[in-house]
Parts: C-alpha cells; sequence; structure tokens
C-alpha cells in the first residue's frame, strides 16, 4: 500500500480549527502544505490536484487532527483507537467546508495511506457541490440517480414493473430539497411516504400488508437518520437489513460498484451519497462527470 509516511506524521503546532458538533479539530500550515503535496502525487487526484490546492489554500478543504500534539496523540492511538475512528472526512452545511481527518487515517507511527484519504476527499468534495450547486448537482448526476433509485425500489419493493421515470424524479426531488437541502426534514417526512406509497402501492408483488410493513420499516430507518444516528449500527442486525440490502444491490446493478468498507443508509434521504460512492469506488469513465463537477466548486 502506498503510503504518506512522514507527511502526516504527528500533530505540531496545531491550533484549533474547528469545532464540528462537539469534537474539535485541529490543524497548521505545515499540514496543509504536506496535505498538497501528498494528493498530488495520488492517482486519482492528479486531474484536479490545481483545484484541491487552491481549496486547500482558501480554507475550504481543511485536513485535520483530532488532537493538538504529539502526546494526546498516542494516548489516542493507544488506550482509545477507536474514538470516531469511523468518520473518516466531513462536509458541514454550516460552515460549507470540508474536513478530512488524518488521524482517524493513520496509524500510531503517523503514516496513513495516500489513496484512502484522497477518496475520502472526492466523496466530500461531491457532498460540498451538490449542497452550493443545486440545479448544477441534478442536471450533472440525473441518470445516475434515476437508475440507483429506480434499482433500489424495484428491489425493495419487488414491482411489477419498472417505474415511471417521471415518478422516479419527484421522488429525488423530494429526497433532495426536501431532507438534503432543508434542515427542517421531519416535517416532509409525511409528504414523502405518502408520494412513495402513492407510487409503488399498485405497483408491488406484495400483498396489502407486507407492503405497508416495507413502507413502515423503510421510514423507521429514515427517521433513525433524521433523529438517532447513533442507533443506526443496531438497525443492522433488525428487521431493516432489507432496507441496505437493497440499497448495495442497487450500486452493483445499476452503477456497477461495491461499496465496500461504508455504512449504506444515508442514500434514503440525501441523493448526493449515490454520487459520493461514485466518486470514491467507480471507474475512470464515472471520474470524468466527477471532475467536471469538482471543477466547478
Amino acid at each position: 500500500m502506498e503510503k504518506l509516511n512522514e507527511l502526516f506524521a504527528i500533530p505540531q503546532d496545531a491550533t484549533q480549527r474547528a469545532v464540528i458538533g462537539n469534537t474539535k479539530l485541529y490543524g497548521s500550515a505545515a499540514l496543509d502544505s504536506k496535505f498538497i503535496t501528498a494528493m498530488s502525487e495520488t492517482a486519482i487526484i492528479k486531474p484536479v490536484w490545481k483545484i484541491i490546492n487552491k481549496l486547500v489554500r482558501r480554507k475550504v478543504v481543511l485536513p485535520c487532527y483530532l488532537t493538538k500534539g504529539y502526546f494526546s496523540f498516542f494516548i489516542n492511538k493507544i488506550f482509545n483507537p477507536h474514538r470516531e475512528s469511523d468518520t473518516l472526512g466531513m462536509f458541514s452545511p454550516n460552515t460549507k467546508k470540508v474536513y478530512v481527518l488524518v488521524d482517524n487515517w493513520s496509524n500510531m507511527f503517523g503514516a496513513a495511506p495516500d489513496s484512502g484519504v484522497a477518496r475520502t476527499l472526492m466523496h466530500e468534495l461531491i457532498h460540498l457541490f451538490a449542497y452550493t450547486k443545486n440545479s448544477e448537482f441534478l442536471s450533472m448526476f440525473r441518470k445516475d440517480l434515476t437508475n440507483f433509485y429506480s434499482n433500489f425500489f424495484q428491489l425493495y419493493f419487488e414491482t411489477k414493473n419498472e417505474p415511471d421515470v417521471k415518478d422516479i424524479k419527484k421522488i429525488i426531488d423530494i429526497l433532495y430539497y426536501d431532507f438534503e437541502l432543508t434542515t427542517n426534514d421531519v416535517i416532509n417526512l409525511k409528504r414523502c411516504r405518502e408520494t412513495i406509497t402513492k407510487i409503488f402501492s399498485n405497483n408491488t408483488k406484495f400483498d396489502k400488508d407486507t407492503f405497508e410493513k416495507k413502507v413502515v420499516y423503510y421510514f423507521i430507518a429514515v427517521k433513525l437518520l433524521l433523529t438517532d444516528i447513533s442507533s443506526l449500527r443496531s438497525y443492522y442486525s433488525n428487521a431493516l437489513i432489507d432496507v441496505p440490502r437493497c440499497l448495495y444491490r442497487a450500486y452493483t446493478n445499476s452503477l456497477k460498484i461495491q461499496p465496500n468498507g461504508t455504512m449504506i443508509i444515508q442514500e434514503l434521504i440525501y441523493p448526493s451519497e449515490v454520487i459520493c460512492l461514485l466518486a470514491s469506488h467507480g471507474s475512470k469513465g464515472d471520474l470524468q462527470k466527477v471532475y467536471s463537477a469538482i471543477g466547478k466548486i
């Protein structure tokens, strides 16, 4: 595996860079410089490296540590190795910035796989693009989104016929505008549920009771995403397991990618997550549109 070696190394002269939720993030000019150098050497970033360079220097992309110095870094790695380790990067709608959590990629010696860091960066940049360039995001990726969600709902509701493209467009628009781009998404649950029920109630092989249970399970998963994210792990081991299973199969069927190593669930309310996975797991052909999108940020 290709390594960054000393480039990310250990936190040194780091100052507080941001507070996201209850998490303090630290960084430095030296880290920014090393991050830019490391990303310039990765195959997936090279076509847009100049853009990444500008975004880092403009403080739109921020490589960060979860710890401030040598001692706390080692203590965290030795005694608390799984602290927030599932979060490798994040986009904050409030600050409109991307944060790459270097600590969670590095081992206790400070070495991190640059290819993994680069794919995380690509993933989060698509969230940034989707949030700041609304109409462009949908126009560029409408076909990919339609193929994905059409396949997912066919699998999940075992439809008799392929859903109408106009119906899938309606669902995508609800997910994108009523959930991804709003902070009052809970109040939009009713409209979303009514729309999905109306579209698929007469296009399913399930009997009425089974279909209604599938709708209930779907929106339990949505509510967990909106109100109780911490419970998502338990969600995978109960009656709701069919939701992520069908999402995963939709990726392999419609986009020809296998999103291993990532939690498949956010797609229920965040369409940009689908394209983020295309950015981090897609083929060279898929990446051309992704690069075009990043160029517009």
